[in-house]
């Protein structure tokens, strides 16, 4: 299919939905409609700062992603959506269990992951079949932490649920659901608290584009739902493998539930064959985890082997896809020949490439962007005489025998059986009955619910209105500056005394103009709650006065912070409190941004247009006053520096303040008068026999060998400076 189908409905609607609107929205469909594609296109059109995550190593790599337990760092055990720790004791001693306080509490995300978080618009989760409710509860629990926005689903992130229910089910262990019992009724992602507060716009994929036998796509979609009706028996009866004794079975690739079985019947094959055994070793650069890689990192393959493309065609020639099988005829030192009787070609292979990617901020610009940190480099094939029909959701086939008798799992036999582009490309080995259907009711309920609430002209009129409303309202959400305020504050009261004592005037006013910010930006955003929908011109009306008030609060807080008052002399609250001002910068300068590009009425796509040219300013500032402002008149800087790092490691080793152990006034006589004895000592302006007698010799050795290193002599008495008299 092309990668965009403009005559599918669908397709439209949920492209419109992903760009014009904030809408979580939930995109399924049967295999073959689709979806995979859709997702390729999307990430080439999007507007949005976005990330792609999926459940497992595999998947992310194929989506093109990276997993969810690496992006948002969760731990792989339960979360308790609440906080409820007595029920911990239900799990086995091996296993452990974490409450959002608790998950919150063991973050450790850098700098980088902070501002990708807090900049990011549009998470799309691939195969989200496989995704666990608790698992979204925690990526809820760390968006509106990270973010600051506890009050809306995500922290404000539209999120993109990509994935079929009917296929793989998420896997919990037996002796995890007792306690997940207690806030989940089953473990599928709907089942999240917060999407029980916040259903997804439900879009679902209908038109198939690997299947043309419109007699088969019946049949699959009663497979699909869980039944089968006499005519579909007798369809696939007829398919029953005993009845095609003059197939050649070896065009064939067989499906089944198991691995071990699989794998047996790909080795035993393998050994019939004469031919000698090539192992074929994969590259692997950077970062790439082995429990994500995509093919076998050493492949054993022989000329005469059956074999699977497992990648498409990289070059866009489609010479191969993913599912396409054929025999190798030829292997060379650095490429194999493949003959694909399908379409009478023979195919020379390279090695593939797959990347590991991660998200990072472009320094440049400002933007989310992805740079690869590993590779790895393998042929695209596997030994194709069997596959479990685990590995081969997402795969197409031409030709297949299906051996799902041991169904284990719900969406299995489906699966498997919509692998196939045709009912006569299909063979079974063991009968298909009522018995080997495995549904989820739970399934099929949402899927009905989501349904049954669905008018997608009426849905997405209202959720781009909804979407221009979020818009307005979060240039005047203050929430996030206001506790950045309040987290200096409160740093700066806890180590007060090695602040300047300009810092209280200058708290004061910044908290209180924060603050008041924060108070009018909520009534705002509330006003607009209540009279969005109602009355354009009164909202344009107050709107434009609003964009006034508010740029002028923020001009005066911008002001307080490029021209703040604090000041100290240890380098570790410095670089504390420069982060939390340059954030709070950032946030400010990007609102003011935003607030005086209103324009009415608000277009969603120009407005995403106007947000993406938003060039991220330069901000430097630096409270720390140290070495380079008492730079003017000293003897010695290199000596100086050295003090100033013995009294901060004295500072924070006895917790006294500066002024009790040495302040920079005191530092310079003593850089200067090089005193060695401790008479010489307590003649230095700010020293006196207490403090000599505390720690005086700790800056007497660092004077002493300063002076014996650069050939200097010390001073052994110093005339005690006196006060002058007014």
């Amino acid at each position: 299919m092309a990668d965009f189908d403009r005559d599918n409905d669908k397709q439209v609607i949920a492209d419109r939905m992903i760009n014009n609107t904030s809408q979580l929205v939930f995109l399924t469909g049967k295999a073959g409609t689709g979806k995979t594609t859709f997702l390729r296109y999307l990430k080439t059109v999007v507007k949005k700062q976005i990330a792609i995550v999926a459940p497992t190593g595999v998947a992310a790599v194929n989506a093109g992603g990276v997993t969810i337990h690496s992006f948002f760092q969760l731990p792989f055990s339960t979360f308790l959506p609440e906080e409820r720790g007595l029920f911990t004791h239900n799990l086995p001693d091996n296993e452990a269990a974490f409450t959002p306080l608790q998950l919150i509490k063991q973050l450790k995300l850098n700098e980088q992951k902070i501002k990708l978080m807090r900049q990011l618009e549009l998470l799309v989760i691939d195969e989200v079949s496989m995704l666990r409710c608790d698992t979204l509860d925690a990526i809820d629990t760390v968006l509106k932490h990270v973010r600051k926005n506890p009050y809306q689903a995500f922290g404000g992130v539209q999120v993109l649920f990509i994935g079929d229910l009917f296929q793989l089910a998420p896997v919990i262990k037996n002796e995890e659901w007792p306690l997940l019992s207690v806030f989940y009724k089953s473990a599928f992602f709907f089942e999240s608290v917060v999407l029980q507060n916040n259903p997804p716009v439900f879009v679902e994929f209908e038109k198939i584009y690997r299947q043309k036998d419109t007699e088969f796509t019946g049949l699959l979609n009663e497979i699909r739902d869980g039944f089968i009706s006499t005519a579909s028996t007798n369809l696939l009866q007829k398919r029953l493998i005993q009845y095609h004794a003059d197939e050649d079975v070896d065009e064939y690739v067989i499906l089944t539930t198991h691995n071990q079985i699989a794998k047996g019947i790909n080795e035993q094959r393998l050994a019939e064959l004469n031919t000698p055994v090539k192992k074929l070793f994969a590259d692997v650069e950077g970062q790439f985890s082995e429990y994500a890689y995509p093919a076998d990192d050493v492949l054993e393959l022989k000329e005469g082997a059956k074999v699977m493309f497992i990648k498409n065609d990289a070059d866009f020639k489609k010479r191969y896809f993913n599912g396409k099988t054929g025999e190798i005829v030829k292997i060379d030192t650095d490429s194999i020949e493949v003959y694909c009787k399908s379409d009478d070609s023979t195919i020379e292979v390279n090695k593939a490439v797959w990347e590991n990617i991660q998200y990072v901020i472009n320094q440049q610009t400002g933007k989310i962007t992805s740079e690869v940190v590993g590779r790895f480099k393998q042929y695209p094939l596997k030994t194709a005489w069997a596959i479990t029909i685990h590995k081969s959701q997402g795969l197409t086939f031409e030709k297949a025998i299906i051996d799902a008798g041991r169904a284990f799992a719900p969406g299995q036999v489906y699966v498997a059986l919509s692998r196939c582009t045709s009912l006569n490309g299909l063979l079974l080995k063991t009968p298909v009955t009522a018995s080997s259907l495995h549904t989820h009711a739970t399934v099929q309920a949402y899927t009905e619910f989501l349904n049954s609430r669905t008018n997608y002209s009426a849905a997405i009129t209202e959720a781009e209105k909804l979407y221009i409303k979020a818009e307005i309202q979060n240039c005047f959400r203050f929430y996030a500056v206001n506790e950045l305020v309040n987290d200096i504050a409160a740093y700066v009261n806890i180590h007060q005394q090695q602040f300047s004592a300009t810092c209280t005037k200058w708290i004061q006013e910044t908290t209180a103009t924060a603050t008041q910010l924060d108070i009018d930006g909520n009534k705002f955003v509330n006003w607009l709650e209540n009279k969005f929908a109602s009355n354009d011109a009164m909202v344009e009306e107050k709107t434009t006065k609003a964009v006034v008030y508010f740029g002028n609060i923020i001009t005066g807080l911008l002001q307080l912070i490029t021209g703040n008052l604090l000041t100290t002399e240890i380098k570790k609250h410095a670089l504390q409190v420069n982060d939390l001002l340059k954030e709070i910068y950032k946030i400010l300068h990007y609102k003011s941004y935003l607030i005086q590009n209103l324009k009415w009425p608000l277009e969603a796509g120009a407005w995403q247009e106007q947000k993406n040219e938003y060039v991220v300013p330069v901000f430097n500032i630096n409270i720390y006053k140290g070495v380079t402002e008492a730079a003017v008149g000293i003897l010695y800087p290199d000596l100086y520096a050295q003090l100033m790092q013995l009294r901060d490691a004295i500072v924070q080793r006895t917790g006294k303040p500066i002024y009790l152990i040495a302040n920079k006034e005191c530092l310079l006589e003593i850089c200067n008068n090089l005193p060695i004895t401790g008479t010489a000592l307590e003649n230095i302006k700010g020293f006196g026999p207490a403090k000599v007698k505390n720690f005086g010799n700790e800056f007497i050795e660092l004077v002493k060998e300063y002076c014996y290193n650069h050939q200097l002599e010390g001073n052994t008495t110093i005339v005690k400076t006196k006060k002058r008299k007014n």
